[in-house]
């Protein structure tokens, strides 16, 4: 039997190369993003293997109803590639609450409410969250994006120490 993996924010970059590579490899590959024009082309690219939802991962139904699916669609959830994430560059002054909110919804929430949801059903696997380098080292201009990326690391680690062995969990930090 396949494995099933779940990559969140796969409509185009990482996301979508990640998945790409997964299902070329055998993977069963659960691809989503809030955009449904751009995951539906992504999922017609992948085949049949894979299966394209539209998930806003800053809200946890959604979520939760993400991991539902995935496990009526594919039996089960082995593997989460936690890659959804919104950024931008501005002063911390001139930045609008509404912009915190996206970026701590969508980068840090979204991670909190997907991990929360495969240590409820991954049996035996991993979680993947990306982080960023600007969650290792600050950056100016960057401080609501730097602060939710250093809040995916700290959530990766305390992770890492509640479910290990059972599920293996990394924080991979790529930079431009």
């Amino acid at each position: 039997m396949s494995k099933v993996v779940i990559v969140t924010g796969a409509s185009k970059g990482i996301g979508f190369e990640t998945a790409k590579l997964l299902v070329e490899r055998g993977f069963k590959v659960c691809i989503c993003s809030r955009n449904s024009t751009e995951i539906k082309a992504a999922g017609k690219k992948l085949g049949k293997n894979a299966l394209a939802l539209t998930v806003d991962v800053a809200n946890a139904s959604e979520c939760k109803l993400l991991f539902d699916k995935v496990i009526s669609h594919f039996g089960s959830v082995d593997f989460l590639v936690n890659n959804a994430g919104i950024g931008f560059s501005k002063p911390l002054s001139e930045t609008t609450e509404s912009e915190i909110n996206d970026v701590i919804n969508v980068n840090l929430k979204g991670m909190i409410y997907c991990c929360k949801y495969a240590c409820q059903v991954i049996k035996r696997g991993a979680v993947v969250n990306i982080s960023s380098i600007y969650g290792k080292v600050a950056s100016a201009n960057t401080s609501v994006y730097c602060a939710s990326k250093f809040g995916v690391i700290g959530l990766t680690k305390a992770l890492s120490l509640e479910v290990y062995p059972r599920i293996k969990f990394f924080a991979v930090c790529p930079g431009a």
